[in-house]
């Protein structure tokens, strides 16, 4: 009788271990993808804004600044980012299908 760790068994576990190494690895490829749009998408979101208005970006927590200026600036930043955001979980997930969908075939 094979050892058992809880439900599952010794093999079980080894192969659920190897095709861990991936996972990994396409997690630290989102979080690094991650940071660099967020990165870019803020120099974007910078620059569209001064391209429009002509300005720099208002500090949305400055009492100072119109409420349209700040609102405006938090929705549109807010849009761009999570849209980039978005957009790098959804890469990152079909390459990692891809990846796991190779390595079970192979």
């Amino acid at each position: 009788m094979p050892a058992r760790f809880g439900a599952i068994t010794a093999s079980d576990w080894m192969k659920r271990r190897d095709m861990s190494k991936p996972k990994m690895q396409f997690r630290v490829l989102g979080a690094v993808l991650g940071a660099a749009a967020a990165f870019a998408g803020q120099r974007v979101a910078t620059a569209g804004w001064h391209t429009v208005t002509g300005e720099e970006p208002p500090d949305p927590s400055d009492p100072t600044v119109s409420p349209v200026k700040a609102y405006a600036w938090s929705i549109g930043s807010t849009l761009l980012l999570g849209t980039l955001a978005l957009l790098v979980q959804r890469f990152v997930a079909t390459r990692s299908e891809a990846a796991a969908d190779e390595l079970g075939a192979g």
